[in-house]
């Protein structure tokens, strides 16, 4: 039989200060990353690594400021998306991360009218930020 103790633990997620509590707004940092497809790498688990990618940048605490969509990665805003990566996107885009659309790929692929999430922007507003973020991340 246990005994009762006055001792509690206090569980907290591994990306969580202690001196923090898990409502505080997620920090915004300044830095955007671009994604070219629906998958990182050119391996089988590219598809899963990505959604795996989008889901852990959502339930950090530390996000990017912008995440850029271009080539074929602006289906993930569609919803003629294969990938599971809709609620990871919702969150981001709530937390205040900036989801940029190529308006150039979006109408290559015919998705003009698809694109669900993010502004659709021209190429122009895309190059003027990779000049002006303090790190740019290209996947």
């Amino acid at each position: 039989m246990a005994e009762e103790s006055d001792f509690h633990i206090r569980m907290t997620e591994h990306n969580f200060p202690l001196t923090k509590a898990p409502t505080d707004k997620p920090l915004l940092i300044d830095m955007a990353i671009c994604l070219t497809a629906c998958k990182w790498g050119s391996g089988d688990c590219g598809p899963q690594m990505l959604e795996h990618l989008l889901l852990t940048l959502a339930e950090s605490m530390e996000k990017p400021k912008y995440l850029i969509l271009m080539d074929s990665a602006v289906f993930l805003v569609t919803d003629n998306t294969l990938l599971e990566c809709q609620d990871a996107l919702d969150k981001l885009d709530a937390a205040g991360v900036k989801i940029l659309v190529s308006e150039a790929s979006a109408r290559h692929y015919g998705q003009i009218a698809c694109i669900r999430k993010g502004a659709v922007v021209k190429f122009q507003d895309i190059a003027k930020l990779l000049l002006s973020v303090e790190r740019f991340v290209s996947l």
